[in-house]
């Protein structure tokens, strides 16, 4: 029915809707910035507008180059937490050592260490 960009937010609100998810019919955005923007605003997610800004302004394929740049930040952003909570759990088995010991073992500031350290549950 629409023919704009807007068709993609009508969509995206009645995908969500029926199917609890959303998956983009293919086509080219005309209006990135505006209609991330306008998704950002009327659903809550500000991930449609951090997205904008790593697209280019015009010419983007809506079911390809969108889903993977939001796709690619989440595994990143897993990727990163992952190693975060090895290196904690390696810190547990580690705690006879110095903190400055540690922290070369893991690469992580002194100050990254000792934190971690005092938040422990003591009971571990």
């Amino acid at each position: 029915m629409f023919r704009s960009d807007f068709r993609y937010v009508a969509e995206y609100f009645v995908q969500t809707r029926t199917n609890q998810a959303y998956k983009p019919e293919p086509g080219i955005l005309n209006h990135v910035d505006a209609m991330f923007k306008l998704l950002s605003i009327l659903t809550g997610d500000h991930r449609f507008e951090d997205v904008a800004g790593e697209l280019p302004e015009k010419g983007v394929k809506m079911s390809e180059e969108v889903l993977d740049v939001i796709e690619n930040r989440g595994i990143e952003k897993g990727r990163i937490e992952g190693r975060k909570e090895g290196k904690i759990e390696i810190l547990y088995t580690m705690l006879h050592y110095s903190p400055e010991r540690i922290a070369d073992e893991l690469d992580e500031p002194v100050s990254f260490v000792r934190h971690v350290i005092e938040d422990m549950p003591k009971d571990k």
